[in-house]
């Protein structure tokens, strides 16, 4: 038998709720597994409700070798070896994100539902249209997290978004590096060439390009120091699961924060 999407219709999005910082390493190395001697504090669910598990299955099924090491060659390359950055997911492109918003009416989400939704695809709509608020909305995000002293030291932001959305990859480019000093943004037209010239003659990746392209921006995006992901998104939900699990996730945010939506960000993962 097999379980198709375990992660999304299992429930694993619940190990975001737990205060979470568990080193599993430490755990089955010195303490042969005793959970309660080494984090007394967690609560009886942690158990009970299956979290270990889904938390352990998380931590212990990164993503292939081969992938983390070219993550870490991409971003060595794009912003310096060892330096910081930020990374954000942008998901929503116009063409498949924007279907979401056909469901508005109100036969298919119900009323107060269907409202919530229409107010986030006006934002979100809004945008795509008109990338410049937003852009400098993230500029001016950014400028503030370098004033920090445990940021000021971050060398750039990587975006991970579909290729149709390079119009507003370029409006926060621009806004961003105009306004910011010796601070690169790099996208998936900056490390695509990248990824096709650490293995140009591979032919499975290149029959599987794009599943191994979003493989590599996924580990990108685990392992900056702060992650803006984008709310309703099964790919950026995995990630925040992963860095929750890894206690690395203390500062993130989500994206709209930076699209200035303050309602109701509920929808349906992708």
């Amino acid at each position: 038998a097999a379980w198709l999407f375990p992660y999304h219709t299992l429930g694993f999005t619940k190990v975001v709720s737990y205060d979470l910082n568990i080193d599993f390493d430490k755990l089955e190395e010195k303490f042969g597994g005793n959970l309660e001697n080494l984090y007394p504090e967690i609560t009886p669910n942690w158990i009970d409700g299956d979290i270990s598990l889904m938390s352990a299955i998380i931590q212990y099924t990164p993503r292939p070798f081969y992938i983390q090491q070219m993550g870490t060659e991409i971003t060595s390359r794009l912003f310096g070896e060892n330096n910081k950055y930020l990374a954000m997911h942008w998901r929503y492109d116009k063409d498949d994100w924007g279907a979401h918003c056909f469901r508005s009416d109100p036969g298919n989400r119900g009323e107060h539902a269907s409202q919530n939704q229409g107010d986030l695809c006006d934002v979100v709509l809004g945008a795509i249209a008109n990338p410049l608020p937003m852009a400098n909305k993230t500029a001016d995000w950014i400028k503030k997290l370098l004033l920090k002293p445990e940021f000021e030291d971050v060398k750039g932001l990587y975006i991970a978004a579909p290729l149709n959305s390079q119009e507003l990859m370029d409006a926060i480019k621009n806004s961003v590096e105009q306004s910011i000093s010796n601070f690169k943004v790099r996208t998936g037209s900056d490390s695509m060439p990248i990824f096709q010239s650490l293995y140009p003659e591979c032919s499975y990746f290149k029959n599987n390009l794009h599943d191994a392209f979003s493989l590599i921006d996924m580990e990108i995006c685990s392992k900056s120091v702060i992650f803006s992901r984008s709310r309703g998104s099964s790919w950026s939900s995995n990630i925040a699961q992963e860095r929750h699990v890894r206690g690395n996730d203390g500062n993130d945010i989500e994206n709209m924060f930076l699209l200035g939506y303050q309602g109701d960000e509920s929808i349906d993962e992708d």
